[in-house]
């Protein structure tokens, strides 16, 4: 079995066949299998930087409208439920509309 500079090195910046077009680098991450095909692209790491950007941003929002449903359930509790009857109801008759027998 031949090792390729990839497998000496450990860097994908340093594998011949990884210059610059996503095939190449997949074809070259197929050596190591498919979880480094977007490590091993050069656009790899800076589409891993956005998606954690964009997973914080929605960990923020997401504790952010948490947090105001909660002040809003405590403030409002018989609103509150008489909504979540209301949204249960209405679910429940669009997923049995069909089943008259």
């Amino acid at each position: 079995m031949t090792v390729t500079p990839f497998q000496r090195s450990g860097n994908p910046s340093t594998h011949s066949n990884c210059s610059g077009t996503p095939s190449r680098c997949a074809a070259s991450a197929s050596i190591l299998g498919p979880r480094t095909a977007i490590s091993t692209w050069p656009g790899g790491s800076m589409a891993t930087r956005k998606a954690g950007e964009y997973k914080e941003l929605a960990s923020k929002k997401f504790g952010e409208y948490s947090d105001q449903a909660n002040e809003f359930i405590q403030e409002k509790p018989l609103t509150s439920l008489a909504i979540a009857f209301g949204v249960g109801a209405l679910l429940g008759m669009l997923m049995f509309a069909g089943r008259r027998d």
